[in-house]
């Protein structure tokens, strides 16, 4: 890797952290996709559909920025938290497949509480 590609890895690393400081509060206490949507866009931000999961936007010139996944729950945990897939995503079948505690059907509810955190390192 040269030190042109470096540069941009670190660049991209420390701009995910910034936005998961940034939305991390909003993302965690979300109770639902249109709440999640709300929040991101009260910061100028949107989750869309990318491949099997979920890209962020800045709404301002539809610029993506990063996977969900890099600055906080990737879109499976996010369906299995809403306990419903993203609105007009491809892979709706994610959270239908998903067990609850009891090992059938989907899970029981969101948990404002559990929600994962990328860590500098």
């Amino acid at each position: 890797m040269d030190d042109h590609s470096a540069q941009q890895i670190r660049a991209r690393q420390e701009q995910a952290w910034k936005l998961r400081d940034k939305l991390a509060r909003d993302i965690a206490i979300a109770q639902d996709w249109t709440d999640l949507q709300l929040r991101l866009a009260a910061h100028g931000y949107t989750f869309k559909p990318a491949g099997g999961g979920l890209a962020l936007y800045r709404i301002k010139g539809n610029v993506r920025l990063c996977k969900a996944g890099a600055i906080g729950p990737a879109y499976r945990q996010l369906a299995m938290r809403f306990n419903t897939p993203f609105p007009g995503h491809t892979h709706a079948h994610l959270a239908t497949s998903i067990p609850n505690e009891n090992g059938a059907g989907p899970i029981s509810g969101p948990d404002p509480d559990d929600y994962i955190l990328v860590e500098k390192y």
